[in-house]
């Protein structure tokens, strides 16, 4: 009786750890966006769309593009995909631990 609730725990746990271990794989098309940048689709929101950067003036434009990670900042900035265009966009510089 020990034995076969012991292998009955035995599988559960080991269920448990391979459930685990699998990561959500999602389509690898993207999605273009204005300023031609293209973005991939996001596991971590359910293989939606990660968003698109918006289009800004400033700095301020973008207060909370960058989203809470503190140690992104947030940029204006041309498009390195669209070269010819004058619109600028919402970027994030930075990285942690990197002055």
């Amino acid at each position: 009786m020990k034995t076969t609730h012991l292998m009955i725990f035995c599988i559960i746990i080991l269920v448990i750890l391979v459930s685990g271990c699998t990561s959500k794989k999602c389509p690898s098309d993207l999605k273009e966006c204005p300023g031609k940048y293209k973005v991939i689709r996001n596991p971590s929101n359910n293989c939606e769309f990660d968003p698109c950067p918006q289009k800004c003036e400033t700095i301020a434009d973008c207060q909370d593009y960058c989203g809470n990670n503190k140690c992104l900042m947030p940029s204006c900035a041309k498009s390195n995909y669209d070269p010819d265009s004058s619109i600028t966009y919402c970027a994030c510089l930075g990285l942690c631990g990197v002055k």
